[in-house]
């Protein structure tokens, strides 16, 4: 059995393991840094720990937009930092059996973005790779 944390950028759902997430908040105020990729957003503090904030929307190649108030910022810990990603909405946490998760390998030859894709009743959802 898979857990997963489904969320939606410009109505297509994607999901993140929740044995990675660390919690989902509200959007705040992101430190812009200089000079740094512009995959990356910026920093957060969460509760004391610095978070990188990666643009998923750029990752992903979609559309750019300004924060808003309603957008969610998920945090996941990856095995050496802190990593957070601002979304339009977190859907919901949902358990799905694995034969129900296709490897992203025997769709798309080389790629480090998703992990696989999930077939569900509202359609494809894809996996992405922290």
């Amino acid at each position: 059995m898979k857990n997963l944390v489904i969320f939606e950028l410009e109505n297509q759902q994607y999901a993140l393991p929740c044995d990675c997430i660390m919690k989902i908040v509200n959007a705040v105020a992101i430190t812009q840094l200089p000079h740094v990729p512009k995959k990356i957003l910026g920093i957060i503090n969460v509760h004391g720990e610095i978070a990188i904030v990666i643009d998923i929307r750029r990752v992903l190649e979609l559309p750019q937009k300004e924060l808003e108030l309603s957008d969610k910022i998920i945090i996941a810990k990856t095995d050496n930092r802190l990593i957070a990603f601002v979304v339009d909405t977190v859907k919901e946490l949902a358990e799905f059996e694995d034969e129900k998760v296709v490897k992203i390998q025997y769709i798309i030859s080389n790629s480090d973005i998703y992990d696989g894709t999930l077939k569900s009743e509202n359609g494809l959802i894809m996996i992405y790779n922290v």
